[in-house]
C-alpha cells in the first residue's frame, strides 16, 4: 500500500502586485511538511504576463528601469517554486537515512515531485515566438540543484548526479495529460483558460 499526499495550486501570477508571493514562499513548505505532503501540482497560470497593458496600468511590479517583463516573471516564479521546494528538501534530508537508504534514494526521498503544467497567461508568450515556461523550467531546476548541492556540501557529502536526480523530480506536463502516481493512481491537470471568475 502506498498513499500519494499531494498540495496543489493555481494562479500564481508572478510579479502581479496583489499575489502574496511572501505567503507563498513561506508558508507552502510548512504546509507540505505539516502534512506529510511528497508532490507538489501547479495547476498552471505561474505569470502575471504583460498583456492587456498590465504593465501600464501599474498591476505588475517592476519599472522601466526593471521591468517585469515575461522572462523576468518566470524567473521570479521559478524562485518562489525553488524555495518551496529546497525548504521541503532542507527539512526532509537528513544524512543518517542516506546511510541507511543509500545517497541517490535518500535524496529522492527527500525531493517533492513537482508536476505541472502551463495555463492561458503562461501561454501569452507563443504569439510572440516563444515556449511557455521555457525559462521558468529551465531557472528552476538550476536553483533546486544549487540548492541541494549546497544542502549536501553542509554535510560533507557529494554526489555527482544531483542535476539528473532534481530533473527526474520536475515534470512539465500538457493539459489533461495523465500521470502515473507513486501510488499507482492517475493524476491530470486542467487550467480552465476563464478570466474573472470566482
Amino acid at each position: 500500500d502506498q498513499t500519494d499526499s499531494l498540495l496543489a495550486f493555481g494562479c500564481l501570477h508572478a510579479a502581479c502586485n496583489t499575489t502574496d508571493m511572501k505567503y507563498f514562499r513561506d508558508e507552502l513548505p510548512k504546509i507540505m511538511l505539516a502534512r506529510d505532503a511528497d508532490i507538489l501540482c501547479g495547476a498552471g497560470d505561474f505569470i502575471e504576463g504583460l498583456k492587456h497593458d498590465l504593465m501600464l496600468r501599474g498591476s505588475i511590479y517592476g519599472s522601466r528601469k526593471y521591468p517585469f517583463n515575461y522572462t523576468n516573471q518566470e524567473k521570479l516564479a521559478a524562485y518562489l517554486v525553488s524555495e518551496v521546494l529546497t525548504t521541503v528538501f532542507r527539512a526532509r534530508w537528513n544524512p543518517k537515512l542516506a546511510k541507511k537508504l543509500g545517497l541517490e534514494a535518500s535524496i529522492l526521498k527527500a525531493l517533492v515531485l513537482f508536476l505541472y503544467i502551463a495555463g492561458n497567461h503562461c501561454e501569452r508568450v507563443a504569439p510572440l515566438g516563444f515556449d511557455s515556461l521555457s525559462m521558468f523550467g529551465v531557472q528552476l531546476r538550476r536553483l533546486v540543484v544549487e540548492n541541494v548541492i549546497a544542502v549536501l556540501a553542509a554535510a560533507k557529502i557529494y554526489h555527482p548526479n544531483v542535476a539528473q536526480l532534481v530533473d527526474s523530480r520536475i515534470i512539465a506536463l500538457d493539459q489533461n495529460e495523465p500521470y502515473r502516481l507513486p501510488s499507482g493512481l492517475t493524476l491530470a491537470m486542467l487550467h480552465p483558460y476563464m478570466s474573472r471568475t470566482k
